[in-house]
């Protein structure tokens, strides 16, 4: 540990060993030498009341590090779109890459979105106008049907049998 936000991972030997694992073999044939080699990382703290955003974790010093989230997002039947990044960083796109310099603590903002009417198969007031009209059309067909088989069929007039 080097503090809050920061840390130094292990990343391999120098000198007469380059191996990475940090437990390492040495055949002493001479005078050697070995030295740690250690990497600072940075912690990346993402908050979001919404979405998933990716990117957060420990990372490299100097690195840098693509932080995204949905740009919109639906949570118990409301609509939130993003509306951009603050905190170690800015930025009003859902997706960016962040220098890291130091521990950041990045946060989503979110803003509610109006109800706008559903469109196509989802909206209950299609689905019942459509079958109104269904049930029109249908009532319409057998009622044209009753009244042709009620109306009085003409019978043409015969012609006299032949002589």
């Amino acid at each position: 540990s080097a503090g809050t936000g920061t840390r130094y991972a292990f990343t391999g030997w120098s000198g007469d060993s380059t191996d990475v694992a940090n437990a390492s073999t040495i055949v002493m044939t001479a005078p050697k030498s070995a030295t740690a080699v250690w990497e600072t990382q940075y912690l990346l703290t993402i908050v979001s009341l919404y979405g998933t955003p990716q990117g957060g974790g420990w990372h490299a010093a100097d690195g840098s590090v693509s932080v995204s989230v949905e740009s919109t997002v639906t949570v118990n039947g409301t609509a939130y779109r993003f509306t951009g990044w603050t905190g170690g960083a800015t930025s009003s796109s859902a997706s960016f890459d962040v220098t890291m310099v130091g521990p950041k603590t990045l946060t989503a903002n979110w803003e509610a979105v109006a109800n706008q009417p559903q469109s196509g198969l989802g909206n209950l007031w299609v689905w019942l106008g459509l079958l109104a009209v269904i049930f029109f059309l249908i009532v319409l067909f057998f009622w044209r049907r009753r009244k042709r088989e009620d109306e009085p069929v003409e019978e043409s007039p015969q012609e006299p049998p032949p002589t």
